[in-house]
């Protein structure tokens, strides 16, 4: 299952990859941290590839992780592992393309592959649920970024 999302964000593209590239910020602005209930905790230094953010929940199991597969300023890729429909593995690729549209404006697209673990017969069942579900965190994710990015001082 592929999809893409995207917003504008009214910062400079330099301002925007800095808050998706660095696993630290990401903690601060994902959708994924809040349905998690216990928060995210970084593993590595948070801006090298091979870092990742934990994802746990309010009893401390993990249910989610992140790791910065790739960043440079136009393009930041991630791979994530969660559990998605009935609590079943999913394996998600996600990379944020950035677009500098001038201005002090940038265009963020998030393009999403999603890989349930799942036979072939209950994944024909679960993805419609699972595209539905997962493309409407990633809508509130792109909401989340662009709230916090644009709350920062223009420039940061």
């Amino acid at each position: 299952m592929e999809w893409t999302e995207s917003i504008t964000i009214d910062r400079p593209d330099t301002q925007v990859f800095m808050a998706i590239s660095d696993l630290h910020e990401v903690c601060q602005w994902s959708a994924w941290v809040v349905p998690a209930g216990g928060g995210c905790s970084v593993v590595g230094d948070g801006t090298s590839f091979g870092s990742e953010l934990i994802l746990r929940d309010s009893r401390g199991v993990e249910r989610g992780r992140l790791r910065l597969v790739a960043a440079r300023l136009d393009r930041v890729e991630l791979q994530f592992l969660s559990r998605g429909p009935g609590r079943r593995a999913v394996d998600l690729d996600l990379a944020y393309r950035l677009q500098d549209v001038g201005a002090s404006a940038t265009i963020v697209m998030l393009d999403a592959s999603a890989h349930p673990r799942l036979p072939a017969g209950l994944r024909h069942l679960a993805e419609p649920r699972l595209r539905r579900e997962l493309r409407g965190a990633h809508s509130r994710d792109l909401r989340g970024l662009k709230a916090h990015v644009e709350g920062q001082p223009l420039g940061r």
